[in-house]
């Protein structure tokens, strides 16, 4: 039986990425591979056939001494930017993750080792881990150039992700953008680079159908996502909502610190089951995705918001274009600068329009789960 290693830290956790690795390792033993996961949180319930879940644990034996005192003063460059606490904290995390990986590596010959590069301590994995088997490393978002990370364009961070990146067999990232700065500052070849977007994670039931739009005051306009100060915020969507006097209403669903108090007309909820979100999305006028400040992180739910077949509020940064010059042409889709005031006009017009049925036209198939595990399955076994 042929194996695969994934090591993927949030597996048993929440959020996209959890998503993107379950349902790859799903499509692996549907292929007929054995997976073995190493993972940081607990797994509740059953990993399913073919699947074997590691969660990480301290181990201070010899491959952990080893890798954490070599790791230690081959990047103590990083010292400057991360501080010696924290420092000390990633080449542990870095190393008892090796030592896990040795374990089974010494008892398996794996085709090949799948390292989800969150957190960017397993950007120390990487040379260790390739002396061993054939090791793809997938980004989530990029360390450098990264839009929420303190200090991330300092040199010490393009040091240590180039250094990564060109050591390992071939390079997976989730956002284009990122490609120009692996091959341009990095210095990647880029034949080893796959851009892979994030899959659409939908029930096919719940999408395709036209949509018309309901025309009741108040405007009823939903929100499902992460939230940053700066970054992907509402800070500016909220007050053009409250100058609407009552005529349009904001529900929020998002676990982040980050997200505005509750109002008469913007609603607060926790983040809930995805399959319900998706249920909740038919019941609103409007889908609001509000698009990042910077390029470099491309968030993937306007692809599931396209399939709903609904009107979207598209509240963009002038700062990035990626999305805007993609979806341009596709009626249905209102896009507006992030400022209070064109937010406030374009919710006018939302409040206005008398009927809008909307039939998006783009090609969402190469966004669907079995498009993306099967590129990434290339990625990984092809030489």
């Amino acid at each position: 039986m042929k194996s695969i290693l994934l090591i993927a830290y949030p597996y048993a956790a929440s959020g996209a990425n959890m998503l993107r690795y379950r349902s790859f390792a799903n499509h692996l033993v549907k292929r007929g591979y054995d997976v073995d996961v190493i993972g940081y949180y607990e797994l509740k319930g059953d990993s399913g056939d073919g699947i074997r879940y590691y969660k990480l644990k301290a181990r201070f034996g010899i491959d952990f001494i080893y890798s954490f005192f070599v790791m230690f003063f081959t990047y103590t460059y990083l010292i400057r930017v991360q501080g010696l606490k924290a420092y000390v904290r990633r080449v542990g995390l870095a190393s008892m993750t090796y030592a896990q990986a040795v374990k089974l590596l010494k008892r398996c010959n794996y085709e090949a080792c799948l390292v989800g590069v969150l957190p960017w301590a397993y950007y120390l994995l990487i040379p260790f881990m390739k002396k061993y088997v054939r090791t793809v490393v997938d980004i989530s978002d990029p360390l450098y150039k990264n839009a929420i990370n303190d200090n991330s364009h300092h040199p010490a961070n393009l040091r240590l992700e180039r250094e990564a990146l060109i050591c390992a067999d071939h390079v997976v990232t989730m956002n284009e953008p990122t490609v120009p700065i692996m091959t341009g500052e990095m210095g990647v070849p880029s034949e080893k680079i796959s851009f892979i977007s994030p899959a659409m994670n939908i029930d096919t039931v719940e999408i395709g159908l036209p949509k018309v739009f309901s025309h009741d005051i108040p405007l009823r306009v939903i929100y499902s996502g992460s939230l940053y100060a700066g970054y992907r915020d509402l800070s500016e969507i909220q007050p053009a909502v409250e100058s609407m006097c009552g005529d349009v209403v904001l529900d929020v669903y998002s676990n982040s610190v980050y997200k505005p108090k509750e109002t008469p007309n913007v609603h607060m909820h926790r983040v809930v089951e995805h399959g319900q979100i998706l249920r909740l999305y038919q019941q609103y006028d409007v889908l609001l995705f509000v698009d990042n400040a910077y390029g470099y992180q491309v968030p993937s739910k306007i692809f599931e918001l396209l399939a709903q077949n609904k009107p979207i509020l598209f509240v963009y940064d002038t700062r990035n274009h990626y999305f805007r010059d993609m979806l341009d042409g596709q009626k249905g889709i209102h896009f507006v600068v992030n400022k209070e005031m064109q937010i406030e006009k374009t919710l006018r017009e939302l409040t206005r329009s008398t009927h809008l049925e909307v039939h998006y036209n783009f090609d969402l198939q190469p966004y669907t789960e079995d498009m993306v595990n099967r590129s990434l399955e290339h990625a990984m076994l092809v030489r």
